[in-house]
C-alpha cells in the first residue's frame, strides 16, 4: 500500500514510525508547512519525499491512501477537490 501523509507533527511522526516497520506499507510522501516538524525530519532521514504543500503529493498516480492528520479545517475538502473519487 502506498500512503501520503499530510501533517508531520506528533501524529504524523508516530504514523511514519509505525508504517516504516510494516513491510507492505510504503509512505511515498509527507507534507507539512513546518519544515522543522518532527515528522518531516524523520521522513528526510528515511528518504521519504517531503513537501510544504500537500497538493503536489496527493495528485501523484499510484497513491492508495491519503491520511490527513493536520487538524486544519479545509484540508480534507481541498484534497477532495483535487482528486475527486480517485482514491
Amino acid at each position: 500500500m502506498r500512503i501520503v501523509l499530510i501533517g508531520a507533527g506528533k501524529g504524523g511522526f508516530a504514523l511514519i514510525t509505525t508504517f516504516s516497520e510494516c513491510r507492505d506499507v510504503h509512505v511515498v510522501g509527507v507534507a507539512d508547512i513546518n519544515f522543522e516538524s518532527e515528522g518531516l525530519k524523520l521522513a528526510e532521514k528515511l528518504k521519504i519525499p517531503i513537501a510544504s504543500h500537500f497538493e503536489e503529493l496527493v495528485t501523484k498516480d499510484g497513491i492508495d491512501l491519503i491520511i490527513n492528520v493536520t487538524g486544519a479545517s479545509g484540508v480534507t475538502e481541498r484534497i477532495r477537490e483535487l482528486i475527486g473519487n480517485r482514491i
